[in-house]
């Protein structure tokens, strides 16, 4: 499927695009992810309690990773949908419709990013040092596709024009400001927690 997609996207078609694009950024992520917490779940020396929490995790992690390939699907299929009422005229109730649909897209993509981060701060907290390297890796990834997935809804949302469209639009942009500000709020709080975790340790005698 991975190398399907990738070719697709390569190609000159509209679809996928850079709303999928940025859905597969997190789906790769949520790939690391989970060997992370299958490498942590296995730990011997584990509790039987501290290996539930963390095999509920693992069922958490693969879960997101599903949703985000049903919505990197998706996301083509909204933007087809737009085009084909644009027919009707751009400004049209059916076309401002399925383009508030296509904004609704990415932005069902930056609502499940910022769970699947949610992840990434608690391994963060659990993971031996030397798996927090990776856990970096996978946070820059899904940061990444949130910004990604922001833009491309925050561009559909521009293309809205007309009076009938107002307070759903401005409904969809006070969303999209909230999500990014709670984005960046566990954002720098798993940073912080990272960054304690990979300095170096005292030195013994210290």
């Amino acid at each position: 499927m991975t190398q399907e997609f990738l070719h697709a996207l390569a190609h000159d078609r509209p679809v996928p695009g850079g709303g999928a694009a940025a859905a597969h950024a997190a789906v790769v992520a949520l790939a690391l992810l989970q060997k992370i917490v299958r490498v942590e779940t296995e730990r011997p020396w584990l509790s039987p309690e501290a290996k539930g929490a963390r095999a509920d995790l693992l069922e958490r992690t693969i879960a997101l990773s599903r949703n985000l390939q049903a919505l990197r699907e998706g996301d083509g299929k909204t933007y087809l949908a737009w085009t084909e009422a644009r027919r009707n005229g751009p400004g049209s109730e059916a076309a401002e419709a399925a383009l508030l649909a296509a904004a609704a897209s990415p932005r069902a993509i930056m609502e499940t990013v910022y769970e699947a981060y949610e992840i990434v701060r608690q391994c963060a907290v659990f993971v031996r040092r030397h798996l927090i390297p990776d856990v970096l890796v996978a946070a820059e990834m899904l940061e990444a596709a949130f910004r990604g997935a922001a833009h491309i809804a925050r561009a559909n949302l521009d293309r809205l024009s007309g009076p009938k469209p107002g307070e759903a639009l401005q409904q969809q942009q006070i969303h999209l400001d909230r999500l990014e500000s709670r984005f960046e709020e566990i954002r720098r709080r798993t940073r912080f927690l990272t960054a304690g975790r990979i300095s170096p340790p005292e030195q013994a005698g210290r």
